[in-house]
């Protein structure tokens, strides 16, 4: 943002590739909404300190959102919530302050942003959710500005671009990062799409978001460590934004080391073809089929399988590449399969026997978990909770809590929203 102070060995397709589609005339296409970001209050906490919560009445006709700074690092300190003197009143414009000085360091505040019915503190949520980072730049001198989300559907750059974009597994998820140049970009602007951004998070009730900036180098001068971000809850529609939306996308275990992948869209305009790429580290990512573009209208769905080497590791990671016909690409959140035969290898139960606080440790952290249940020996269900689908990696129960109360052998079941079923033998002390 602005000076606020101072200022084709990879395609694996023939037999193991197959493509299903269905088209859905009555479905409406899910358009991302315009959201206003204007006048917060702060509701509790101390202002610009952590724990601090900001509401913004109103983003929607039936919805208030709710701001919190979640930590603030490497010496960042917030300047103002919402500076709107320049830029668009209606985007949400945060002023992050750091040093200038170290090569390396990086200082942001994390927010956490969640959305409730206006006037009350019920949760909802937001339909098709579209964050757009504008003006992603640097100071001119050293400083870097970066816009971080936790977790979106997928995100979107312009061809070409100023931005880094990078990926990395966090204990909560995936990071996607944008990170700016030192080059500054005249004003905020939408339409300076070298510097923007966009985060799809799908229905929402809540996101995660970082906001900051990193020294690049040592040259002469102060630098401009304030900056001002701009992020503005709105999907541009314009050449730079791919025309594709993706629905879901998910993986499993078939045995005999295949993996069948399936994604479902919702928009195609422009579309020429998926990449799927593989990556056995979570790092490193190869090509290994192409699904070419079906055509027709409406909801679309895809499969590909993946036959993997005979030495591949129990974690197998995927994303998809998606490339428009002018050679515009975006590429989804990565999600991880259990490439096992034993699909029971991706849930354990610690400790293990049990004596009583437990829990339930789930690797197929790509679906979400519809339901989990346990029986005895004989078969009888002893505890049951319902899920609804929720993506979460850990299950924490005690023995008492789970009806356990005779020792003995029991089973934990857990059955995920594609209908893939781990179980793990439990023993009661």
């Amino acid at each position: 943002m602005k000076k606020f102070i101072g200022v084709r060995t990879y395609i694996l397709i023939a037999a193991m590739f197959s493509v299903a589609s269905f088209t859905s005339q009555t479905q409406a296409q899910c358009v991302a909404p315009s959201l206003t970001f204007q006048n917060p209050v702060l509701v509790s906490g101390t202002s610009n300190q952590v724990g601090a919560t900001y509401r913004f009445t109103k983003v929607t006709p039936t919805a208030d959102a709710f701001v919190r700074i979640d930590s603030i690092v490497g010496g960042a300190h917030l300047t103002n919530i919402d500076n709107s003197s320049m830029g668009y009143s209606h985007a949400w414009q945060p002023v992050v302050s750091g040093p200038s000085t170290g090569v390396g360091t990086e200082y942001y505040i994390r927010w956490t942003v969640s959305f409730r019915a206006t006037g009350t503190n019920t949760a909802t949520s937001v339909a098709c959710l579209n964050i757009s980072a504008i003006d992603v730049d640097g100071d001119g001198n050293k400083i870097r500005e970066f816009v971080e989300a936790l977790n979106p559907v997928q995100h979107t750059v312009s061809n070409p671009t100023l931005l880094t974009v990078s990926m990395r597994n966090t204990g909560s998820g995936m990071a996607i990062r944008a990170m700016g140049s030192v080059a500054n970009k005249p004003d905020i602007d939408t339409n300076a799409l070298d510097t923007r951004v966009n985060f799809d998070f799908g229905t929402s009730v809540s996101f995660s978001i970082k906001t900051g900036a990193r020294v690049d180098n040592n040259n002469s001068g102060g630098g401009a460590p304030e900056r001002w971000f701009s992020l503005y809850f709105k999907n541009f529609v314009n050449t730079s934004t791919l025309p594709v939306r993706l629905l879901s996308f998910n993986g499993k275990s078939l045995g005999n080391n295949t993996i069948e992948l399936k994604w479902v869209t919702e928009v195609e305009v422009n579309n020429k073809q998926f990449e799927i790429q593989r990556s056995f580290d979570g790092k490193e990512f190869r090509t290994v089929a192409i699904a070419f573009a079906l055509e027709g209208s409406g909801v679309k769905a895809y499969s590909v399988k993946d036959a993997l080497p005979a030495d591949a590791p129990a974690k197998v990671y995927y994303r998809i590449k998606q490339v428009d016909i002018d050679g515009k690409f975006s590429i989804t959140n990565i999600i991880t399969v259990n490439s096992a035969r034993d699909l029971n290898a991706g849930m354990k139960v610690t400790p293990n026997p049990i004596a009583n606080d437990f829990a339930i440790n789930l690797e197929n952290d790509n679906q979400g978990v519809q339901a989990m249940r346990i029986v005895d020996l004989s078969g009888r269900e002893v505890y049951r909770q319902s899920l609804n689908g929720q993506k979460i990696p850990t299950i924490r129960l005690s023995a008492t809590q789970a009806r356990m109360q005779a020792p003995g052998v029991y089973i934990a079941e857990v059955v995920f929203q594609d209908g893939t079923r781990l179980t793990q033998k439990m023993i009661r002390n």
